[in-house]
């Protein structure tokens, strides 16, 4: 009888490296570019025989890592697995013959999708004429689940979820504790430049979703746009020499009320630090357009290097699937190696004919699907909001105007952010040289405040460092697998 495909997760008949799964392991160990875009994007999974084991080693490495392995770290990392070093070795010893192009990756990728589908069908055909005629209902819902496998292999775009009891995800938090003791920089999320706020988040991870809430005129798109250009050059300036360049990250900016040549002008002001009106009227002085030069000059070099930001100017009542449309298109051109943050200004001007109900609810629920496209293809999303009105009392409470019950309209719009923003509007806050922000929302931190920089005629929102308490003793976690093992500060 042929084997049950459900039965046994190995390919059936299928031990050794198949041509066109060398292929894709040569472009993913030869690219660190076409390696990113594979842990991105696709699952090793759609590899066949020994290649499913490899391509699994290789893509936790990436993961960890974000470069290629070599056949060194890897017999060193999985030492322990004679068996998987074993296939490794022979991955190895394979693809120096194995010729590389990086114009055909993208052939090879759906070229093994197909033979994966294929695979799986003809093992599920197998499965339907051999199955035990009173046990239908369990092979219906094998056969659901075979297809729905297929499905996400050929079509990746959304990301699938994560699910595992604690124990089984115990030796990967191990494995990423001990690494991040020796690269700190590993597990931080997207810095957003403003000290306080990436102090207490760690940077933005992928799929959070972070909110501004603010009054009208408080700077709430002006601050999600800094925010912007923050992410896109992280600590490269204008000055810095394209030698010199480190990091960067691309930005999808949606502006939904802004035309824009308007957006492009507020965003090069910030960069260059320099009136609106004097780009608007062309009057800029001599300082300001060297100014202008070096920012002109640094938007060219650095978005040669790689990180694209890059403003897509669509009307308000845009819903979320044209949200959708616009990133797949839009990280189809963008590199890889450098993550992706979409920013949507703002989130009271989308709409959703197929969102029930009246408007207030409407745009919570708006909020809880942009949140959901951000979960799906594992993307930071930042947007901003409007808050209500302010208490009427001529003496208000200490705080009484600060918290999640301002964000205006619904109160399910920050129930779906990770992390809550709100900007105070104080009394004669026009002639201030300072901006205050509070953080209402953290689901993983603190929440608190902090005083910056602002100079609204030049775009420009600047960060007044904040240090952080001092933290003068660790200690050193070793595993905690074994009864024996030491976990306490050594």
């Amino acid at each position: 009888m042929t084997k049950n495909f459900f039965e046994d997760n190995e390919d059936p008949g299928l031990s050794a490296f198949q041509d066109q799964d060398l292929r894709v392991l040569k472009a993913i160990t030869s690219d660190d570019r076409l390696a990113l875009d594979f842990v991105n994007s696709h699952d090793p999974s759609v590899f066949l025989g020994d290649a499913r084991h490899v391509g699994k080693a290789i893509v936790d490495y990436v993961k960890a890592y974000k470069t290629r392995p070599t056949k060194r770290v890897l017999v060193d990392k999985y030492k322990s697995d004679s068996a998987l070093t074993n296939k490794i070795e022979s991955l190895f010893e394979l693809l120096p013959a194995i010729d590389f192009n990086p114009n055909e990756y993208q052939y090879d990728l759906d070229k093994i999708k197909q033979n994966y589908a294929e695979t799986r069908f003809n093992a599920l055909k197998d499965d339907l004429r051999f199955h035990d005629k009173g046990s239908i209902d369990q092979t219906m819902q094998k056969m659901e689940q075979t297809l729905q496998e297929i499905k996400r292999i050929r079509q990746p775009s959304k990301r699938a979820y994560t699910q595992k009891s604690i124990d089984e995800y115990l030796p990967e938090f191990h494995e990423e504790y001990v690494a991040k003791i020796a690269n700190p920089l590993l597990g931080q999320g997207v810095l957003t430049g403003y000290s306080y706020l990436d102090y207490v988040t760690n940077g933005l991870q992928p799929a959070e979703m972070l909110i501004i809430g603010g009054e009208t005129s408080s700077g709430k798109s002006m601050f999600l746009n800094n925010i912007a250009i923050q992410m896109w050059m992280q600590k490269n300036t204008i000055s810095t020499e394209p030698s010199q360049y480190t990091g960067g990250c691309n930005i999808l900016y949606f502006s939904l009320e802004m035309p824009y040549k308007a957006c492009f002008k507020r965003t090069l002001a910030r960069l260059a630090d320099v009136p609106m009106y004097g780009l608007r009227d062309s009057r800029l002085t001599k300082a300001e357009t060297e100014s202008l030069n070096l920012a002109s000059r640094f938007i060219r070099r650095f978005s040669e290097k790689g990180p694209k930001f890059e403003i897509v100017d669509i009307p308000r009542g845009v819903n979320v699937a044209q949200i959708e449309e616009r990133y797949l298109e839009a990280k189809s051109k963008f590199d890889p190696r450098y993550p992706v943050v979409v920013f949507i200004d703002y989130l009271g001007l989308m709409e959703d004919d197929s969102v029930d109900g009246d408007d207030w609810l409407k745009l919570g629920k708006i909020a809880g699907k942009v949140h959901e496209f951000g979960r799906c293809y594992n993307v930071p999303v930042c947007t901003a909001v409007q808050l209500n009105r302010p208490t009427k009392s001529k003496t208000p409470e200490p705080g009484e105007n600060i918290g999640v019950h301002r964000i205006g309209r619904s109160s399910l719009i920050m129930h779906h952010a990770n992390i809550g923003i709100q900007i105070e509007t104080r009394k004669d806050e026009w002639l201030r040289d300072t901006f205050l922000y509070h953080l209402i929302k953290n689901r993983d931190g603190e929440l608190g405040k902090h005083e910056i920089s602002k100079r609204f005629a030049n775009a420009s929102i600047f960060d007044v460092p904040y240090t952080p308490p001092d933290r003068d003793e660790f200690g050193s976690y070793m595993s905690g697998f074994n009864d024996e093992d030491d976990i306490s500060g050594l």
